[in-house]
């Protein structure tokens, strides 16, 4: 008797042990995936484990008849030489949603041209590089600049990936309903974003877009249809290997905005983006999303350009 309950302890330990092999295999498989995409693709040099740093997005719209390309191109290389690490730049390809605190203080004929995630030390770093006079100087070429910190969690950031892993693996063996393929929809009607999608579907769009999200959360009526949303957003991008790169709390840097949440989310490319927004899963669910204020501004990345890689 003694025997046979140590071989089934025996027996017990080695099926333990290989499903926790498979769990850490899945996990850094994961992980593995989630870091090749977002230098190969998406163009963003975030260190996956950093320590306590701020990170900052700055919109800039370029002065009237100007391309934006140059100035940019200016203030990179001038932010090169202080505390500022480049993690990502984007073009604005289409502003989804516009914020009303933006746009009462700028008006409402704004458009952003292009954003950059910059990382510092710390607040006080990025205090000290604002006072440089070159970036002084590179930052008046724009006809606009906005400005707004985020407090970025790497432990966040990194589990939010494993989280996916987790929604995934629960979908499979549940049997949940395949979502793809996208079934066009006919209410979604050709639009300014449809547009612009398609325009970079083949060019600098091709593998990837970044929109950039700041987000005020509404009342609790608005929270509850804004997270079945996401939910269901969370659900397709676990099952094909996309989502949020960067995730944290706001931290208002001029004009006094108000913005609980920034997130920076990745999609396969500005054709798939497209297959997706015009799908009837997607009107099926948009109807839900509901913040009480939010700036969203669909990116193609451009980081590449600026450091020369």
């Amino acid at each position: 008797m003694a025997k046979s309950r140590m071989t089934n302890l025996r027996i017990l330990g080695i099926s333990f042990l290989v499903c926790l092999l498979i769990l850490v295999g899945m996990m850094v498989n994961q992980h593995s995936h989630y870091a090749d995409v977002r230098l190969s693709a998406v163009q963003d040099y975030q260190e996956a484990f950093h320590g306590d740093v701020f990170h900052v997005l700055t919109f800039v719209s370029a002065q009237e008849g100007q391309d934006f390309m140059a100035p940019l191109e200016a203030l990179v290389a001038s932010a090169q030489q202080t505390e500022a690490t480049l993690i990502y730049a984007g073009q604005v390809i289409h502003t989804g949603l516009k914020s009303q605190q933006i746009l009462s203080t700028f008006g409402p004929t704004l458009e952003w041209q292009a954003i950059l995630l910059q990382q510092f030390d710390s607040f006080e770093a990025y205090q000290n590089y604002k006072k440089r006079p070159e970036i002084e100087r590179a930052m008046g070429q724009f006809g606009v600049i906005y400005t707004h910190g985020i407090k970025r969690s790497a432990g966040l950031n990194v589990m939010l990936h494993q989280l996916l892993l987790g929604i995934k693996t629960w979908r499979q063996v549940t049997f949940s309903p395949d979502i793809l393929p996208f079934q066009p929809s006919p209410d979604a009607a050709r639009s300014e974003m449809s547009s612009a999608l398609l325009e970079h579907a083949d060019g600098l769009g091709q593998e990837a877009i970044l929109i950039v999200n700041l987000a005020r959360d509404g009342d609790e009526e608005q929270q509850a249809a804004n997270a079945s949303y996401g939910s269901a957003m969370l659900g397709l991008m676990a099952d094909i290997g996309y989502g949020p790169m960067h995730i944290g709390s706001t931290v208002s840097l001029e004009h006094d905005h108000q913005f609980e949440q920034a997130m920076l989310v990745y999609y396969p490319g500005s054709q798939y983006f497209h297959d997706l927004s015009s799908s009837t899963w997607f009107q099926g669910i948009i109807g839900d999303k509901q913040l009480a204020d939010t700036q969203a501004c669909i990116t193609v990345p451009i980081t590449n350009l600026l450091l020369k890689r």
